[in-house]
Formats: C-alpha cells, sequence, structure tokens
C-alpha cells in the first residue's frame, strides 16, 4: 500500500530534501510509532501555502537566530554544523526546513 500512496501522489517530483524534511517533523511531533508511508503523503503532497510561507520564514527565522545565538564563540563551528543544528531543531519544532528560505535568511 505504500508504494501505491507513492505512485498515486506522484511524490517521485518532490524534491528528496523537502520530503526528509516533512518526515523528520511528523516523526518528532507525532508520539507514537509510525507503521505506514501513507500516514506522511498528505503532508508531503499538500502545496505550500503563499500565507503559510511568511508564518513558516518567521519561524524558521526565529530559529535560526536562536541557533546563531547559542553558537556565538564555539570553537571550529562550521556552516556545516550550523546547518545541521537549524535542521534538527526545526525537526524537533515541526518546522520544514527549506532551503530558499534558509539561504534568504542566512545570506
Amino acid at each position: 500500500s505504500d508504494s501505491e500512496a507513492y505512485e498515486q501522489n506522484r511524490i517521485g517530483g518532490v524534491p528528496a530534501a523537502q520530503i526528509v524534511s516533512v518526515l523528520d517533523a511528523i516523526v518528532r511531533r507525532t508520539p507514537t510509532k509510525i507503521n505506514s508511508f501513507k500516514y506522511f503523503v498528505r503532508e508531503i503532497e499538500s502545496p505550500p501555502d503563499p500565507c503559510n510561507r511568511a508564518w513558516q520564514k518567521k519561524r524558521l527565522e526565529k530559529i535560526v537566530h536562536k541557533i546563531r545565538d547559542i553558537s556565538v564563540g564555539r570553537a571550529s563551528y562550521s556552516m556545516g554544523d550550523f546547518v545541521e543544528d537549524v535542521k534538527c531543531s526545526c525537526a524537533r519544532e515541526g518546522v520544514v526546513f527549506e532551503n530558499d528560505l534558509f539561504n534568504e535568511l542566512v545570506s
């Protein structure tokens, strides 16, 4: 049934990074074990809401500032470490990590 859900909803056209981010966010906010990919399909396939994008950007911005403040003065803290910390924090807080928004905030 998972393969069927994958094919019917054309998940193959969605960027892998977006799928992984959605899966991480859902897994972290769901207290029970998820046994089926079909559970994730609805959220993966839902088109982004333009009004929601501004809200997502504010939430991501808050996370970026928090991680930036926490990491000030850390020795050998690379940009890769920063990105990973932001991604983990996004997953914990249920925020979908989008590279475009992240790059816009960091640049």
